[in-house]
């Protein structure tokens, strides 16, 4: 198959490309990617010479973006930023990439009837309270931070744009938060890693007790990989909207404490509490139920043991230091 893929110059964009590169002999990729400051090079690298891999870099929100573009088989759409302390500084760059992007590529898989995924988040759900349900796939959609209510748009653009042209091969999914290889440094795991590696403390905010739902990035990119499949040979798609966890729930200080013991700081030298900037910005606790996807077979293989995981992820940092320097 040929696959499209956006973002996939992105940690989570990347790991997928290269997942079935890796794991599909005869499928090609083509990345499309405006390239930013949270790019990294992993597929450059790593399939440099590979005739099934080609970048194209353009921007999805530019005017004539698919001059350049062939038309797939399938289009997995992961480019977006996702920064929620950016998006509350200046959320016009989230609305160009997260609305605007997602509108043309979502006009364009309509324009040639090739079946797409929108890579939501969790996030749109909103925050939930210790002690309450997991969010399902039914649960109301409540946004609380910018970065957040431009992924809900871009949802609300794809369901809309294929109800009012009668398309119906699509499929919306909402993850949890991904840890792993080429993961940016302006998130919680790496940036806990480059801290204690450089002997300073990971910055907390207040007391460290959000709650987040952690799945390895492979885990979500084989369960996007699942969907691909059942799209692409199915005449008929049940369900558009599925979660993806891995019923994996830690406070931001538990993967602090985690980070820690594996590296092997004491917590009074590896933890410093800060004031949170954004407040009641930063949702308190997400957690969603997979159950849906995983009906279809799939189950996330490498989270769990989490603490392995983690130390395999610790691992790779420690051997690719020139990522995070």
């Amino acid at each position: 198959m040929k696959y499209l893929v956006t973002g996939a110059c992105g940690f989570i964009g990347s790991n997928f490309a290269d997942y079935v590169l890796r794991y599909e002999d005869d499928s090609r990729v083509l990345n499309v990617d405006k390239h930013t400051s949270v790019s990294n090079n992993f597929l450059e690298l790593k399939h440099f010479n590979n005739p099934r891999y080609r970048e194209i870099i353009v921007d999805l929100a530019s005017p004539n973006w698919e001059n350049k573009m062939e038309i797939p088989d399938v289009i997995v759409h992961f480019a977006a930023e996702s920064h929620v302390d950016r998006s509350c500084e200046d959320v016009t760059p989230f609305i160009s990439s997260n609305i605007t992007a997602t509108m043309n590529i979502m006009n364009y898989a309509i324009k040639h009837d090739v079946p797409i995924v929108y890579v939501s988040t969790d996030e749109v759900y909103g925050s939930l309270k210790l002690g309450d349900s997991p969010f399902t796939e039914l649960s109301p959609i409540n946004p609380r931070n910018p970065y957040a209510a431009t992924k809900a748009s871009g949802e609300f653009l794809v369901k809309s744009l294929a109800n009012a042209n009668n398309f119906n091969n699509f499929v919306i999914t909402r993850c949890s938060n991904n840890y792993g290889h080429w993961q940016d440094q302006t998130k919680l795991i790496p940036v806990g890693i480059k801290k204690l590696l450089e002997g300073k403390p990971i910055p907390i905010y207040g007391r460290g007790s959000q709650v987040r739902d952690w799945i390895h990035v492979l885990d979500h990119c084989s369960a996007i990989h699942k969907l691909v499949s059942i799209m692409t040979t199915s005449s008929v798609m049940t369900y558009r909207e599925f979660n993806i966890g891995a019923d994996n729930e830690w406070t931001n200080l538990d993967i602090a404490h985690k980070l820690c013991d594996i590296i092997g700081v004491p917590y009074s030298k590896g933890i410093d509490f800060v004031n949170d900037p954004r407040g009641d910005a930063h949702d308190f606790r997400y957690a969603i139920d997979s159950s849906l996807i995983s009906i279809s077979g799939w189950t996330p293989k490498m989270t769990h043991p989490f603490d392995e995981s983690l130390t395999e992820t610790v691992q790779w940092y420690k051997d690719h230091t020139h990522w995070i320097y």
